[in-house]
This record gives structure tokens, sequence and C-alpha cells, in this order.
């Protein structure tokens, strides 16, 4: 019993890293189109 709760847990952590992983990509493709130049330059000061 125990064995199959901590593996639906890891499966249910997997979909969820997944949908935060997919859900980021999705922003950080809609961003880049409305990102202006300026916001390079922070990132290139370092």
């Amino acid at each position: 019993m125990i064995k199959i709760r901590v593996q639906n847990m890891f499966i249910l952590t997997w979909i969820k890293n997944k949908q935060a992983i997919l859900r980021k990509a999705y922003i950080m493709s809609t961003r880049r189109c409305n990102i202006r130049e300026g916001n390079f330059l922070n990132e290139q000061d370092w």
C-alpha cells in the first residue's frame, strides 16, 4: 500500500512539474513578442 501511494505521489508531482514547465514556456514565448530592447540591457549588464 505504501509503495503504491509513494508512486502515485511521484507521478502527481511529475505531472505538476510538467505543467509548470509548459506554462513557463508558454509565458516566455508570449512575452518574447512584447519585450522591448531595454529589457535585454539589464540581463547583459553583469
